[in-house]
């Protein structure tokens, strides 16, 4: 990456020798840990609603995935509750909900791995399956990484180096140092890392022939902004992706950008001023979770 980005004069790549990460693996055992009682009692609720699209979608999965598992035939039967557990760091799903999200997303690593369509899905689905299907995974996403209970505690540290760096303030003393020189950062993570940003920072977004929000390739840009009206500066949040198609055909056309919908950055622009929203964020973050130890 670092090659592509500047292929003339290409940056040194540094590595840590160290195993821990504490951009992304920002939960630590007895600080920065994850309350199972609340974050049980948050997914309990949620599934405790009933919603017909996932049912719907479960049925379909059923019948390109096992058609006779229900009726005892191979395969699994996505019939049945899904338990929750957690631990100070994870919480997990299992039974039908767990293995549709996981099925649906490998459905659509198929898809955009350009598998012939009489092989995708065991030639029983199409394109336009993905759309219906992939609600099961962005479902359990809301449960297991948008979910605040889980989101905050995880991605506090990440929250943390991208206000300070927005914001060009130091961070904390494990994290990388961020200085004005710096005009743009570069954070290579996950598509949880993703979804446990939106649950922080409070966002939503929906990607046009993209059924999967954090599908490969997907960027969350924070972008830095001078009101020459006030002197101050403001954010603009936005997410560039690659549609369904230019993924699986590797076509070089233009990658695509979606605007992003924040409750606490709803600004004239999509823009809003950059203190209030880092005092609004900051504030919700354990103190356990700070890097620096202060907030």
């Amino acid at each position: 990456m670092a090659e592509g980005l500047a292929p003339s004069n290409p940056p040194a790549t540094h590595f840590l020798s160290d195993a821990s990460d504490p951009l992304f693996d920002g939960l630590v055992a007895d600080q920065c840990t994850i309350d199972g009682a609340l974050a049980i009692k948050s997914v309990q609720d949620h599934l405790a609603i009933v919603r017909p699209e996932i049912n719907s979608a479960l049925d379909r999965l059923q019948k390109i995935m096992a058609p006779d598992a229900c009726a005892g035939g191979s395969g699994a039967c996505l019939n049945g509750p899904t338990k929750v557990t957690t631990t100070t760091r994870d919480i997990k799903l299992s039974g039908p909900l767990a293995i549709a999200a996981s099925v649906s997303e490998s459905l659509l690593l198929e898809y955009e791995n350009n598998l012939a369509m009489d092989k995708f899905g065991w030639g029983r689905a199409t394109k336009e399956d993905l759309n219906v299907l992939m609600r099961l995974h962005e479902y359990t996403s809301d449960l297991t990484r948008r979910n605040q209970a889980i989101a905050v505690p995880r991605a506090a540290a990440l929250a943390q180096v991208i206000l300070s760096s927005l914001a060009q303030e130091k961070t904390g003393s494990s994290l990388p140092e961020i200085s004005n020189q710096h005009k743009l950062i570069i954070l290579v993570g996950h598509d949880t890392n993703l979804a446990n940003l939106a649950g922080v920072f409070n966002l939503s977004w929906q990607l046009p022939d993209q059924p999967d929000a954090t599908a490969p390739g997907t960027a969350l840009a924070f972008e830095r902004w001078k009101n020459n009206s006030t002197g101050k500066s403001e954010l603009k949040i936005r997410v560039f992706y690659r549609d369904l198609d230019q993924v699986r055909n590797l076509l070089t056309t233009m990658t695509r950008q979606a605007a992003v919908t924040s409750v606490a950055c709803s600004g004239i622009g999509g823009r809003c001023d950059l203190t209030d929203f880092s005092n609004m964020i900051i504030q919700k973050l354990p103190e356990a979770c700070i890097q620096s130890g202060k907030k």
